[in-house]
């Protein structure tokens, strides 16, 4: 399916962009002067004939008379959202007011598997605070976490806050309207100025095929610029779902919770004896995998080198006294 996106430059005509063609290359048309007369450009390997055919098709498929010439208006007609909707999200989005969601949410089936019932957050429990305006199915999906207090409130910055963490949920839609505006941006700043705290930026959806506004490289310009200039954490999610256990963990790991339950230290699991006793020495401050076989070569056992003195340690090659002292104190 073919998506126009329009593209209006600080400087130089504007462009509507065709993506979506079932031929490698770009091709875009702009605007001649002031009349309604839309001149087609393409890469020079691009079957510009082929592609005008496709155009044409999407314009009947939209419902629209097929024009014995594509105008400038005709091709403006079939970007998303329209310009004049465009000039209302910016009157409505003026700086520092903060504008009401999407309300239609999107699911992935490869969600349905999240089980929230196992997210580990340990007594007394935890508080989340969820702006007023957010969706009531990820407020509801927060509270069947265990020993996960849900406050709903009206949060002057951000979205959803937790120990610390400030998330501003965006959905792909949102995204896009707001990077236009400049209130993504704005919004940036705000939550940076915030004391303590860490900002997030979580975008719900896929960011590259739900676009119908941006280019790829005005949403990567974006991404890169909270990211990496205004300081934020950017991170995405499949659907309201995910958003709502990506949460739920933010949540945990900012209170100092951790993952829930503990880490191996090593992760492989030794086959023979020998490769035990390799496997348990090496685990030992500052013994490689070459220093365990050499300790176990002169001591013979794992019991003979945890009674050894650092004295006895160093008579090992490669094995100096900060080494053996550390050996020594790990037996304690």
């Amino acid at each position: 399916m073919l998506k126009f996106a329009l593209w209006e430059p600080p400087s130089g005509p504007a462009r509507i962009y065709v993506n979506g063609l079932p031929v490698p290359g770009k091709i875009w048309f702009r605007r001649v002067g002031k009349s309604d007369h839309a001149q087609i450009t393409a890469d020079d390997d691009l079957d510009t004939e082929l592609a005008e055919r496709c155009i044409c098709e999407a314009m009947e498929q939209a419902g629209m008379p097929l024009p014995q010439v594509i105008t400038w208006q005709k091709l403006l007609a079939l970007t998303a959202p329209s310009k004049q909707a465009q000039h209302q999200q910016r009157a409505a989005a003026l700086p520092g007011e903060r504008m009401a969601r999407p309300t239609a949410l999107t699911a992935h089936a490869g969600s349905e598997t999240l089980d929230f019932s196992k997210i580990g957050i340990a007594p007394p429990g935890l508080t989340i605070y969820a702006d007023h305006r957010e969706p009531q199915a990820i407020v509801d999906l927060l509270r069947t976490v265990p020993n996960l207090t849900v406050e709903i409130e009206s949060l002057p910055v951000g979205d959803f806050r937790a120990s610390g963490v400030i998330i501003e949920r965006k959905v792909v839609r949102d995204l896009e309207q707001s990077v236009i505006s400049g209130r993504m941006f704005d919004e940036a700043n705000r939550i940076g100025l915030e004391p303590n705290t860490v900002g997030v930026v979580l975008i719900e959806g896929d960011i590259y095929n739900d676009r119908t506004s941006l280019l790829v490289q005005n949403l990567i310009g974006a991404i890169t610029c909270l990211s990496h200039v205004q300081g934020l954490n950017v991170m995405t999610s499949l659907d309201y779902r995910t958003t709502a256990y990506a949460l739920a963990k933010i949540c945990q790991h900012a209170s100092s919770q951790g993952l829930g339950y503990e880490l191996a230290l090593r992760k492989t699991k030794p086959k023979a004896l020998l490769d035990e006793k390799r496997f348990i020495c090496q685990g030992l401050p500052g013994v490689s995998g070459g220093l365990a076989v050499a300790l176990l070569e002169h001591f013979g056992s794992l019991r003979a080198i945890a009674n050894a003195d650092a004295s006895a340690l160093m008579r090992v090659k490669g094995l100096g006294p900060k080494t053996a002292e550390r050996i020594v104190a790990a037996f304690g």
